[in-house]
Formats: structure tokens, C-alpha cells, sequence
């Protein structure tokens, strides 16, 4: 087994969703970040780190789907 292409790798979410009415409208915002890490165990490798922040809105008559 060749040990050099081992990897740790970490990520995670955290996400706030909320939901109102305007009008006669339903709105519907999330918002978070996500982030993922990448430690390889091969010295020549370069770790990877990613960092994504967003922002996402729904809009519609009735209820609004997650």
C-alpha cells in the first residue's frame, strides 16, 4: 500500500435559513459558508483549502421549498 497519496480531510456547513412574506409573496433567503481542508501526507503536494460564502433567495405564491 503506498502511504504517500494519504490524505486527512476536513469540511463543514453552517447554513441560516429564514422565511417571510411580502405582499402576497413568500421569500425564502439562505445564507452560510462552507469550508473544506486538505492535508495530503506527500511532501510535494500541495494542501488544498476552500473557503465558499452564499447567499441564495426563492421567491413564490404559496409555500416555499428548502
Amino acid at each position: 500500500m503506498d502511504k504517500t497519496n494519504d490524505a486527512e480531510w476536513t469540511s463543514w456547513t453552517l447554513m441560516w435559513f429564514n422565511e417571510s412574506k411580502y405582499e402576497s409573496y413568500r421569500i425564502g433567503t439562505e445564507a452560510g459558508v462552507m469550508r473544506q481542508q486538505t492535508d495530503y501526507d506527500e511532501p510535494g503536494k500541495q494542501d488544498i483549502r476552500f473557503t465558499r460564502f452564499f447567499i441564495r433567495m426563492i421567491s413564490g405564491v404559496g409555500s416555499v421549498v428548502r
